[in-house]
C-alpha cells in the first residue's frame, strides 16, 4: 500500500457526553481543540500515520468514552 492509498480515520466527538476534560487536546493538539466555552471541536482530521495514531490513543484515553474513529 502506497502513502496514497493509505485510509485515513475521521475523528468524531459525541458533545452530549463529551465533558472537556481536555485529555485528548492535551494529547494531540494538532487535531483536538478546547474553545473558551469547554467546547471541544475537531481542528483538523488526522492526516498523517503519525497523526491517526496518536489520536487512537487519545480515542482510547478519553475518560467518558466521548470520542470515535470511524
Amino acid at each position: 500500500m502506497t502513502q496514497q492509498d493509505t485510509v485515513r480515520r475521521e475523528v468524531s466527538v459525541d458533545l452530549d457526553v463529551c465533558e472537556a476534560s481536555g485529555v485528548c487536546a492535551r494529547m494531540v493538539r494538532e487535531v483536538f481543540r478546547l474553545d473558551d466555552d469547554d467546547v471541544l471541536t475537531i481542528a483538523h482530521q488526522p492526516d498523517t500515520d503519525e497523526l491517526d495514531r496518536r489520536v487512537a490513543v487519545a480515542v482510547r484515553r478519553c475518560p467518558k468514552q466521548a470520542l470515535s474513529l470511524h
